[in-house]
């Protein structure tokens, strides 16, 4: 009678376990221990064979850039600066795609230029004293309306919540300045992420100070067919909305509140590949 060969083979990966029966010393001989280590490492690499995660790289390849009308829409001064400082004037100036807005009184000429990322002026003294910009009570009133301490040009990010000394503008002179919420500036942690298989694809980002815009400029999407729609609508949200800039200028020991109010008048977005 013929016998069958049966394997004796056991599949790969499954691990095996024998329970010690009796002293047969022909069973003794063909049993084989199992160092622990070994038995560790199957079990480790069990583990890694039915855990494995799939990363999937979302990839970004659309850039939009967003484009915002800002006018001057109204200036409030103290109630008696018309006595002393005379009637207000307002100008439109275009010069080439930007919109420049000129403020003027008998003491001072501001030529505004509002972005969504800082509101740029040139300020000109066109008295026979000097005058003080006093930038521990200036403010930036966001669309909001929360209340922001600003920052203005030269002074370092590092240095934001300190006391910033007054600017002197001398008689019959002009000074060229900007201002912007002090909150939009923050510090961030630089991070790293590392290819466990690819080292070339290691990604690290340099920690330091940052500055966000206003309102937002730049956004980098997918290039999906709603996605255009979907960030115009968003972007949109922001006509009609207005931001205040509160300017106090000290001539002759009297502090003069000047509050510059500006609103989005329209967005203009546009795409680009990254």
């Amino acid at each position: 009678m013929k016998q069958k060969n049966i394997s004796t083979k056991k599949p790969l990966g499954i691990l095996s376990f024998h329970c010690r029966r009796g002293t047969n010393a022909r069973d003794s001989a063909k049993r084989k221990e199992v160092h622990p280590f070994r038995l560790l490492l199957e079990l480790l690499l069990l583990l890694l064979l039915t855990n494995c995660t799939s990363y999937t790289m979302v990839s970004y390849t659309m850039v939009y850039d967003i484009k915002y009308d800002i006018s001057l829409r109204m200036v409030e001064r103290p109630a008696d600066a018309k006595t002393r400082y005379g009637e207000q004037m307002t100008t439109l100036i275009q010069e080439g795609d930007a919109l420049k807005y000129s403020f003027e009184d008998e003491m001072v000429k501001i030529l505004w230029l509002p972005t969504a990322s800082d509101v740029n002026f040139i300020l000109e003294n066109k008295t026979n004293h000097s005058i003080n910009i006093i930038w521990d009570e200036a403010a930036f009133v966001d669309e909001e309306g929360q209340s922001h301490r600003v920052m203005h040009s030269g002074v370092k990010y590092v240095d934001k919540d300190k006391p910033q000394p007054p600017s002197v503008v001398v008689k019959q002179t002009t000074l060229t300045d900007l201002v912007f919420p002090a909150d939009n500036v923050h510090f961030e942690e630089g991070w790293q992420k590392k290819s466990l298989f690819f080292p070339a694809d290691n990604i690290y980002v340099e920690g330091g100070w940052r500055k966000e815009p206003i309102f937002p400029t730049k956004i980098i999407g997918k290039d999906k067919n709603d996605e255009f729609q979907h960030i115009q609508a968003e972007v949109k949200k922001h006509i009609g909305k207005s931001y205040q800039v509160l300017l106090p200028l000290q001539i002759e020991d009297v502090i003069n509140e000047y509050i510059f109010s500006f609103q989005v008048d329209d967005v203009k977005i546009s795409r680009r590949k990254l």
